[in-house]
């Protein structure tokens, strides 16, 4: 029950405790045959169960408790076990929970280290896929402003087609330029008879006009 509630990791401890702790109720009530048997047909395995649910912490406590009842069943209680029977027991108990707090403890740094992976990776997509959006975007604002130039050309084209004095056709040409391209100022040079100067000849700005 505890389990299905925010304290997921308490109600897992208790679980396991319980179950480790079925094995000295069994002493004590005179059901165990052996000691040592009753003790590692219950202890080993609940100490199993905590590794896969517990962090390598709970499962250090939980052997300490486990050892510290092997000893209070001897020395508090008085249970009757053989010849430091009890202290093999604790200590085959204390290997095999400190192996197995060593391999969880392995194996949350290797899923730690992958997770970190996994996060640096999608990182790494998130960036490229940053970059693309904007390669995309400023290709598609260069493609929009090509096209906007190639239509104010044409339009400048169409304009102009009719006009046949030279001047009037040159001076709608920069006024035209500047209002299709959104140019501040837009100036034609035309060279001289002899090939030497470039003169100006028509302006669409306020500063180009005074040049003319």
């Amino acid at each position: 029950l505890i389990t299905r509630t925010p304290y997921y990791q308490v109600g897992g401890f208790l679980f396991v405790l319980g179950v480790s702790f079925s094995a000295y109720f069994s002493i004590i009530t005179g059901g165990a045959r052996t000691f040592s048997g009753t003790i590692y047909a219950f202890v080993p395995l609940a100490l199993i169960f905590g590794s896969a649910i517990l962090s390598p912490w709970a499962v250090v406590a939980l052997t300490g408790f486990n050892v510290a009842a092997i000893l209070l069943l001897v020395f508090g209680m008085g249970v009757t076990a053989a010849p430091y029977e009890y202290l093999t027991s604790a200590g085959i108990i204390t290997v095999i929970g400190i192996t197995l707090a060593l391999i969880d403890n392995y194996r949350t740094g290797t899923e730690r280290a992958r997770l970190n992976e996994v996060n640096i990776a999608n990182l790494e997509l998130q960036a490229m896929r940053a970059s693309l959006e904007q390669r995309v975007h400023e290709r598609t604002g260069a493609l929009d402003r090509r096209t906007s130039q190639l239509e104010a050309a044409s339009y400048v084209s169409r304009q102009t087609a009719a006009i046949q004095d030279p001047q009037i056709l040159l001076s709608n040409v920069v006024d035209l330029i500047t209002a299709q391209f959104g140019y501040y100022h837009a100036g034609i040079f035309l060279l001289d008879d002899r090939g030497r100067f470039a003169i100006l000849q028509a302006a669409s700005s306020e500063g180009g006009k005074r040049m003319l």
